[in-house]
Order: C-alpha cells, then sequence, then structure tokens
C-alpha cells in the first residue's frame, strides 16, 4: 500500500511539471543577476521610557523628551513624514517581596520611528538621540531609495543570462533557440550589510564628541528568472 501511495504521488508530480513545460522540442535555462548599490536610508525604532510612582512626572518627562528629540530631528532636516511618534504605553510595575507584589512604579513609554535620508547627517541624529536620553533603540534598518530601478535592472539583466546561457547551450547542436514559451522570476531578499547600530550607540555615548565609526556597506538586489524557449531547426 506504501508503495502505491509513493508511485501514485510520483506521477502527480511527473505530469504537474510536465504540464508546465511544452511538448515540442524545448529547452530550459536560469538566469541571474546581482546588483550592489550603497545604502542611503537608515530607519531606527526607538523608545523612550520613564518609570516613576507619579505617573504625571512620568509622563511629563516621556513628553518633554520626545518632544525635544523631534524638534532636533526636524532641525537636522527631517520631514514631518520621516517621523513618527505613537500614542503613550503605560505599564504599572512590580516587585516580589516575601510573597507579596510590591508596587515600585508606572513605565510610562512611547515609541518613535525615525528616518534618515541623508546619511551624512548620521551623526548629528544620534547626537539628537542621546540628548533625549533614549531608552533603547529597537530596530535598525539601512535600505535605499533606488530599490524598484535596481531591481527592475537585475530582472533585466538575468533575462540576458538567461538568454546567454541558452545560446551557448545550443551551440554545437542542429537546433537554436526560438520564441520564448514562459518565464518566471524569482526576486531574492535584498542582503544589507548589517550595520552595527548598538554598538555605535554605546561608543558614541561614551565619547559624545567623537565622530562615530559608523560605515553603511553595500546591500544587493539579487533576481533569478527560468525561461523555457522552443528550439527550432536551423
Amino acid at each position: 500500500m506504501r508503495i502505491l501511495v509513493v508511485l501514485f504521488t510520483l506521477l502527480l508530480f511527473s505530469n504537474a511539471h510536465a504540464d508546465s513545460l511544452p511538448k515540442a522540442p524545448h529547452i530550459a535555462v536560469n538566469g541571474k543577476y546581482e546588483v550592489k548599490t550603497t545604502p542611503d536610508t537608515l530607519k531606527l525604532s526607538l523608545e523612550i521610557i520613564e518609570i516613576s510612582r507619579d505617573v504625571k512626572v512620568a509622563r511629563n518627562v516621556v513628553e518633554s523628551r520626545s518632544k525635544k528629540l523631534i524638534n532636533s530631528a526636524q532641525s537636522i532636516g527631517l520631514k514631518r513624514e520621516d517621523i513618527t511618534s505613537a500614542a503613550l504605553s503605560l505599564t504599572p510595575r512590580y516587585n516580589w517581596q516575601n510573597s507579596q507584589q510590591i508596587y515600585t512604579g508606572t513605565e510610562i513609554s512611547r515609541k518613535i520611528e525615525l528616518t534618515l535620508r541623508d546619511l551624512s547627517k548620521y551623526d548629528d541624529l544620534i547626537k539628537a538621540i542621546l540628548d533625549a536620553n533614549v531608552a533603547r533603540i529597537n530596530n535598525s534598518q539601512l535600505s535605499s531609495s533606488k530599490e524598484k530601478e535596481l531591481k527592475a535592472q537585475a530582472m533585466q539583466q538575468a533575462v540576458s543570462d538567461a538568454t546567454m546561457r541558452a545560446k551557448m547551450l545550443v551551440t554545437d547542436l542542429p537546433q537554436k533557440i526560438g520564441s520564448v514559451y514562459s518565464i518566471n522570476a524569482y526576486a531574492d531578499q535584498p542582503m544589507p550589510t548589517r550595520d552595527k547600530m548598538m554598538y555605535r550607540m554605546a561608543d558614541a555615548a561614551m565619547m559624545p564628541e567623537a565622530d562615530s565609526a559608523f560605515e553603511p556597506g553595500t546591500m544587493s538586489f539579487s533576481q533569478s528568472v527560468q525561461v523555457v524557449f522552443y528550439l527550432i531547426e536551423e
């Protein structure tokens, strides 16, 4: 019974694969191309936190730091659409003592997202973050404003690569490649160089007047295609 199930599964797979290819003579080739670029955009997800037994005091501190950060960010060129300030979050905090919960204060926090589109202002932004006493950086992400154009370029070159491979494969055959039967495209995930944002922040905190060693590195956009060509007699 198990053998019959395996044979049936293989038969279905073979039929499905056969349906994706033409019955006429053909050749299926893969093409790939990778484009590298330097990131020009940095997105930071930050969090400002204050804990106090007096909720009003904690709220005022977070609001004050938030406004200071936003004003500083705008002063170095960030536009309104590049700044997202979430609503305040309130969380009571307790410690356990002798099997009892002891209230220690209320945590007031706010998440802020900043998008820096001019990486030459990186040091200025880090200084603004430090001056606002940001509690933590939850996430940092580098990207390119030319992502769509670079992906389109990589796709075109991947098709050219597949065409070149097909022509090479039939060089010594009596047939040559004809029209295209099908094209399947596969977009690979962009691979950015991992920045050391958290370490840079630590360095900046230790030496606030020193320039950071931040380098955006490079990131790549890769596209892959499978092209099926008909084979025609020369």
